[in-house]
């Protein structure tokens, strides 16, 4: 996998999940904090995406466990941009190396 986003709210996070496969991208995500350590424990993705309703203390934590593994984090929120805008500009062009 590539993309791994973590946020409180799981509609979201699928939202999320699925513009980003719509583009091409294999990604996947989940609510929980344990959820997200796991997929990074187990390699393969390259970019984190951490949700706007995530607490300080578990992005702390997920930030350096991200470090530790060379993935990128984006911190990015939402905040009304619209969907497709965001994972283009957040995501794929990071991916990418564009940003």
């Amino acid at each position: 996998m590539s993309v791994y986003v973590i946020g409180r709210g799981p509609q979201v996070v699928d939202l999320v999940v699925g513009a980003v496969r719509a583009s091409g991208v294999e990604a996947a995500g989940a609510p929980t904090d344990e959820a997200a350590l796991a997929a990074l424990a187990d390699g393969g993705v390259e970019l984190l995406v951490i949700g706007g309703g995530v607490e300080e203390p578990s992005r702390v934590r997920l930030r350096a466990d991200a470090k530790e593994r060379g993935v990128t984090v984006v911190e990015a929120p939402l905040r009304g941009r619209a969907l497709q805008d965001y994972v283009q500009t957040e995501i794929i062009d990071r991916l990418a190396g564009r940003t």
